[in-house]
Order: structure tokens, then C-alpha cells, then sequence
């Protein structure tokens, strides 16, 4: 993974900062877009790519009604802190967290297991995201969902602002945004067509995009 990010994954002060600024980054415009790309059905088993502490997981038990959840990440830290946010919310044997670098090893997702795939902000951090969303598209059942939320390329300026609000110097935002605004709302769409999911749709909220992919027919 990129080394703009690595190096914070690990850090326990990182970690406190991702969970207090949670609700900044999955408030309610990304809920209202999520639920309604993905529909209000119950998705028993949900898997979190990039689960970081494990915030979405929680929300996400809750919105659908799951059953089991699946969390990986190449964050010991982060997963230690998911760990203690998921426990007792469900059976302990329905809490899967899993180290995973996502450069490198193959998920080891059972296939055809997930009925709703999830990624935040994971795409642009990775050397080959077109390999992954083709490995999430084989553990995503029938009728599941995959989807991606991300930052997006076409717009420096409003990228700077947004970042600006969070506190990041005018410079560094401009630093970064090559690296964090790496894919357009296309290329993301394309990414999971090409890896075979079908009625993609998308949902773009000033510098971020929600991008749904199916998988068959509903």
C-alpha cells in the first residue's frame, strides 16, 4: 500500500482520531445515498474491506439487520480496536477480523459468502484495486451488493476545501490529492463491471462517490 498511508494504520493515536471523526466521513448524506443504492433488505453476512475500528461494521449490523460481519485490515491497531467495539454485539463466533495486506495475499473469503461487500476510502490506497474488486466479486453471493465509497478525482479545488475543513493545510491537501483522488467515478464503475457485477449505479457527494455494484439479477 501506498506510504502516505501505511505509516498511520499502525499508529494507536491514528486510531482515536479515525473514531472520533467517524461521523464526518459516514454521516447521514452517505447513509441516505448507501441505503439507497443498496435497497432496505436484510444482508445477513457483511464484510468490510479497510474496516479500520470497525465503526461501519456497527452501523451497518443495525441498517441491515446482519447476522455475522467480516472485517479486514492491514492494521493490527485498527483490528484491536474493532475488536473491542463489535464485542458482544454478536455471538463471538460471528465476528470475523482478519489481518489482511491488501497488496499482497488473497482475501480468503469463501466464495459466493458475502450479501453485502464494502470498501471506504480502501481503492486509492492499493497497487492493484481491479485485482481485489475481481476477488470481491467471487466471495459476493447472488443478488449481493458490493459497494465502494471513495474519494474522486475531478475537482482539486473543492478536494482542498473539503480537506481544509478537516484541518489539513492548503498544501498538503494539494500534495495529496493525486494519490487520494486517484480514480474517477468511472473508473471506479468500470472496475466493477469488469469484474462482472451488473446494475452499477453511483451516488456523488461533493469530492466522494458511492459506487454499487450487483452481482446476477435481483
Amino acid at each position: 500500500m501506498s506510504d502516505l498511508g501505511r505509516a498511520d494504520w499502525s499508529d494507536p493515536e491514528q486510531v482515536k482520531r479515525l473514531v472520533s471523526s467517524y461521523t464526518q466521513r459516514y454521516g447521514p448524506i452517505f447513509w441516505m445515498a448507501m441505503q439507497k443504492l443498496t435497497g432496505g433488505q436484510t444482508r445477513t453476512t457483511i464484510a468490510d474491506l479497510g474496516c479500520g475500528p470497525g465503526l461501519f461494521l456497527i452501523d451497518a449490523m443495525s441498517k441491515y439487520k446482519a447476522k455475522r460481519v467480516i472485517g479486514l485490515d492491514a492494521s493490527e491497531e485498527m483490528l484491536k480496536q474493532a475488536s473491542e467495539l463489535l464485542r458482544g454485539r454478536l455471538p463471538e463466533k460471528d465476528i470475523i477480523l482478519k489481518t489482511v495486506d491488501f497488496d499482497s495475499s488473497v482475501l480468503g473469503l469463501t466464495p459466493r459468502s458475502i450479501d453485502l461487500a464494502f470498501s471506504g476510502f480502501l481503492l486509492h490506497e492499493i497497487r492493484n484495486p481491479a485485482s481485489l474488486v475481481t476477488q470481491v466479486y467471487e466471495s459476493v453471493a447472488d443478488r449481493g451488493f458490493y459497494a465502494v465509497y471513495d474519494f474522486v478525482s475531478g475537482n482539486m479545488q473543492a478536494f482542498v476545501d473539503h480537506m481544509k475543513k478537516s484541518g489539513m493545510s492548503d498544501v498538503e491537501a494539494r500534495r495529496r490529492y493525486p494519490h487520494m483522488c486517484r480514480h474517477s467515478t468511472s473508473d471506479l464503475q468500470r472496475m466493477l463491471a469488469n469484474a462482472g457485477f451488473s446494475r452499477i449505479e453511483s451516488s456523488v457527494m461533493d469530492v466522494r462517490a458511492v459506487i454499487v455494484g450487483l452481482k446476477g439479477k435481483e
